[in-house]
């Protein structure tokens, strides 16, 4: 504690140390140049070198100091230097004055204009106290230079990201981030050789083999292990994306551009790394999020409705699926564009015209006679909103709609979310009378725990267990098992995606309560769907209220 309270004010009283020590130096400065029997013009311009010093170590206003501390160290140890009457003494003296407070000045401000900027750039690499790296820019004029003068032919470059850094950041700070990044350039040190480490960001390195023939992926097992930083071991999630040259692009922006494509297709399917290729050129997607929500102003965006059918026959709910029908490209199929489109806060607005329009359109088809559910697909970023529950209801009372014929679907990662606004947006929908579902179920998330709770009305099993189910016998295990904890549990199983006769009568043979896919009907605008109930009525009569 002592050693830190010293070191803390050694730190404040350094700036006022070091002035005295510049002042007594320029006395003794002045003092000894005066000894040196010089002429007086040359002892003039020999004062500005005090006056420069004072300005840049400090700034303008010690500049202007040490510009009259000369002068008048010019009049104490030179007295009458020009044997001028007194008069132009004075006049000699407040001109020299001028001229010193002047130049302290100048040199003042022009440091004052010049160090934000060296700052600035000291700044946007905040990499490390204790190693100096490149930035990108200056490496690809290296390297183009290179290129053009034929003194490389070929190089690797790797994007080297920190991925959960932004939560190493806030759980332990700036300093520990740095001592993180130090760690990882000694080990790019130790085992790389003929390389270049650049600093892309603050969690991003790029690193270039010159020396194409070593082991990258060695890198991702050194990483794996936790790295102790104040001797807490500390995980780092590491994702690399190569792109090399020239294989990966013919310039530097293309490689650059290319090796974030590779690099965010590693992180996307948790692969710790990811090489470059051309099928994974994928501009089109940031281009059609940014027209979305235009398209959705624009009336492109509307909804096609899948009957949902019991084992009966009878329908009992619709399905709404999104359409875009983008002016130039067409019809444009959902899954080009929702899985992107899920995790971003456009999910919000899309959801919340769904809901508008589809309810909208359900209180027209209640007023033609039919009973059935709507059932909308949510988004877990729905979930985190701290009002998607309370609008929702509005939108529930606006039309004066049945809550429980309103299903909103979810996937398991929504379900099982441990964030205290997915739950109480969840028990707020639950309690007004919406009916939860859980859509693709057995796919990625599945938890047994989900039959524990009481409030699921319904589980979607995934299409990949449906396909060909009358003739896969593990499927028909899997299902068979689900079935039976499902309605232990009092929760509805509906299958979907179901193509072919022998999938539904295999279905129904196994217990399922609800079909859905191609072979009921395929998804049909609203007009058709008014049509195809029509006709179901006729065949259900009980459909209608």
């Amino acid at each position: 504690m002592k050693a830190e309270n010293f070191n803390q004010r050694f730190s404040r009283e350094k700036p006022i140390s070091v002035l005295v020590g510049t002042l007594c130096a320029q006395v003794i400065f002045a003092f000894i140049i005066s000894k040196l029997n010089i002429p007086d013009n040359v002892l003039t311009h020999f004062m500005y070198l005090p006056i420069f010093t004072a300005a840049l170590v400090f700034d303008y206003r010690i500049g202007i100091l040490s510009g009259i501390i000369a002068e008048l160290l010019i009049d104490v140890f030179n007295p009458s230097p020009f044997g001028l009457t007194e008069t132009h003494q004075i006049q000699a003296s407040l001109l020299r004055a001028i001229y010193f407070s002047s130049a302290g000045l100048v040199i003042g401000l022009l440091k004052n204009i010049i160090a934000p900027k060296t700052n600035h750039e000291a700044e946007s690499t905040p990499i490390s106290k204790n190693y100096s790296l490149s930035s990108w820019e200056d490496f690809c004029e290296q390297v183009m230079n290179d290129l053009n003068s034929n003194q490389i032919m070929k190089f690797r470059f790797i994007l080297i990201e920190v991925s959960n850094q932004n939560d190493l950041l806030a759980s332990f700070g700036m300093d520990s981030i740095k001592k993180l990044n130090d760690e990882i350039i000694l080990t790019v040190r130790r085992n790389f050789k003929n390389y270049q480490l650049l600093q892309i960001r603050l969690n991003t390195f790029g690193l270039v083999l010159f020396e194409i023939r070593q082991d990258i992926k060695k890198l991702s097992t050194l990483l794996e292990e936790p790295i102790i930083i104040n001797g807490i071991p500390l995980y780092c999630e590491i994702s690399m994306g190569e792109a090399s040259y020239p294989e990966g692009g013919q310039s530097t922006e293309e490689i650059l551009k290319n090796g974030f494509l590779a690099l965010n297709e590693a992180k996307k399917h948790q692969k710790p790394y990811q090489q470059y290729h051309s099928g994974l050129s994928n501009a089109e997607i940031p281009v059609l999020l940014g027209q979305f929500q235009n398209a959705i102003r624009n009336n492109e965006v509307d909804f096609h409705y899948q009957p949902i059918v019991h084992a009966n026959g009878e329908v009992c709910s619709l399905e709404a699926l999104v359409r875009w029908n983008h002016p130039v490209k067409g019809l444009i199929p959902p899954d080009h564009f929702i899985t992107d489109l899920e995790f971003t806060r456009i999910a919000n607005i899309l959801t919340y015209y769904s809901l508008e329009t589809n309810i909208g359109r359900m209180e027209k088809i209640y007023r033609t006679g039919f009973n059935l559910d709507i059932a909308i697909n949510i988004s877990i970023t729905n979930l985190f909103q701290v009002d998607f529950a309370d609008r929702v209801i509005d939108l529930i009372h606006k039309h004066h709609f049945p809550a429980h014929h309103l299903e909103l679907e979810i996937t398991e990662r929504g379900f099982l979310a441990n964030d205290l606004q997915c739950i109480k947006n969840l028990q707020t929908l639950i309690r007004e009378g919406v009916k939860i579902s859980i859509d693709d179920f057995g796919v990625g998330f599945t938890s047994i725990s989900n039959f524990q709770n009481k409030d699921i009305s319904a589980i979607k099993i995934d299409k990949s267990f449906v396909d060909d189910i009358h003739i896969n016998k593990n499927n028909q295990t899997i299902i068979e098992g689900i079935i039976a904890i499902a309605k232990s549990s009092h929760i509805a199983v509906i299958a979907e995606g179901i193509e072919k006769k022998l999938e539904k009568e295999k279905l129904l043979e196994l217990g399922v309560d609800c079909l859905q896919g191609y072979y009921i009907s395929k998804p049909l605008d609203f007009k058709t769907i008014l049509k195809w109930l029509s006709k179901q009525s006729s065949t259900y009569p009980q459909t209608k209220k």
